[in-house]
């Protein structure tokens, strides 16, 4: 819980920043004027979605007990996702390969969606008992204990958090060779599970292809006006031989 606070406490200060940044007013002029800048800040979009990102959820804790703080109820924090997108936007502008970039941004959100369907799997795995059935957590794992009144609470945090991530990756990227579930709210959790993982994989897939055609595409079309050259060049009269240096030049010059 210190590293959610102290996330919490770089929310305050992204927040603080944000509300007291210049822009361009209406009449093109840099608006620098604090109260200005704050009844700027609390009308746009992102000054609410900062609102409901530091909302005290917190709170639900002391009525709980803080033996089991579940992280669900600290899901409001996601409204800062913005910022992430903010900054991919911008970095795209300043890396000379934005492609690649784009890649690397929907393979992290792909390990984020993973990591908190991980979480969701063990919520729902508590919450039905652990070892009840084969599908909540352990599921098939070698450590699971089969013995009478005996679960698998006492695990390490490590082991919990690593069969859960495997779980939740395998369902996504797996679709339908998964444990079969043996309830039915677990026969719609994993309908949900699949249809999930077959928009993120084809996210995925799509963002690859277009990487590699546009790092292709430069080197084609390159190719394309060498061959355009020696055309010319044999229209002229020049011969091959003379012509054939030409093909020497790297692409990148």
């Amino acid at each position: 819980m210190i590293a959610d606070y102290i996330g919490d406490f770089v929310f305050f200060v992204d927040i603080f920043v944000n509300m007291f940044t210049s822009h361009l007013a209406d009449d093109l002029t840099v608006a620098c004027e604090p109260r200005k800048l704050f009844r700027y800040w609390f009308r746009h979009t992102t000054g609410k979605m900062d609102l409901l990102a530091i909302l005290p959820t917190d709170l639900i804790f002391l009525g709980m007990g803080m033996n089991k703080p579940y992280c669900i109820f600290r899901l409001n924090r996601y409204f800062k996702w913005y910022k992430l997108n903010e900054w991919f936007r911008r970095t795209e502008a300043m890396v000379p390969d934005p492609q690649t970039l784009r890649l690397i941004s929907v393979l992290f959100k792909f390990f984020i969606m993973i990591h908190l369907n991980a979480c969701l799997y063990y919520f729902v795995s508590e919450q039905a008992g652990l070892n009840s059935d084969g599908w909540v957590y352990p599921g098939e794992a070698k450590w699971r204990k089969t013995g009478v009144n005996e679960t698998n609470e006492d695990d390490a945090l490590s082991t919990k958090y690593t069969w859960s991530f495997y779980w939740s990756f395998h369902s996504f990227t797996m679709i339908g060779i998964v444990q079969q579930p043996q309830k039915e709210w677990q026969f719609l959790f994993m309908t949900a599970q699949f249809v999930l993982g077959v928009q993120l994989f084809s996210q995925i897939l799509g963002n690859t292809i277009q990487t590699v055609l546009k790092a292709t595409d430069a080197a084609r079309k390159f190719r394309n006006k060498i061959d355009a050259a020696f055309q010319y060049l044999e229209m002229r009269g020049v011969k091959k031989n003379e012509a054939l240096p030409l093909s020497n030049i790297p692409w990148g010059r």
